[in-house]
C-alpha cells in the first residue's frame, strides 16, 4: 500500500534546519557583541585608549621634529 504526502497531515516535533540554527546563533552572538560596545566603558578601557591615543601623538611629534 502507498501513502501519499498530502501537506499539514504530518504534525511532528521538527527541529529547524541546520541553516536555520546557525543563522540564530550568530545573530545572538552579534547582538551580544553589538550591547557589548554600546555599552558603559570601563575606567581601564579609557585609560588604555588615552593612553594609546597620547603615545601615537607622540610618536608623531617626535617623527616631525626629526
Amino acid at each position: 500500500m502507498r501513502y501519499q504526502q498530502v501537506m499539514g497531515v504530518r504534525r511532528g516535533i521538527r527541529r529547524p534546519s541546520l541553516a536555520r540554527r546557525a543563522a540564530r546563533a550568530v545573530d545572538v552572538a552579534i547582538t551580544r557583541v553589538q550591547e557589548w560596545m554600546e555599552g558603559e566603558d570601563k575606567p581601564g578601557a579609557l585609560v588604555t585608549g588615552y593612553g594609546v591615543c597620547g603615545i601615537v601623538v607622540l610618536y608623531l611629534i617626535i617623527q616631525i621634529l626629526r
